[in-house]
């Protein structure tokens, strides 16, 4: 219950914060793990200063949770 607290916490603190932009999902990576694997989606977006960036989730899914061309919003410090 502790760790779900402070996982709330920061996860509220990033977005209370966070930046916004749309992005657009370029490219899917699937890796392998003991169960299986993941497809993780890299994203590109444009910053609000006008820098581009891409950007590789951290969390995968199986089936993929995106296409690569789909629009997303991306949450950015």
């Amino acid at each position: 219950l502790v760790g779900a607290v402070f996982a709330y916490r920061y996860t509220k603190n990033f977005l209370d914060k966070a930046e916004t932009a749309q992005g657009v999902v370029t490219e899917l990576t699937f890796k392998r793990s003991k169960g299986g694997g993941s497809y993780f989606p890299t994203m590109r977006f444009t910053a609000k200063d006008g820098t581009t960036h891409t950007a590789t989730s951290t969390s995968g899914s199986r089936p993929a949770s995106y296409e690569v061309g789909e629009v997303v919003q991306i949450y950015y410090d």
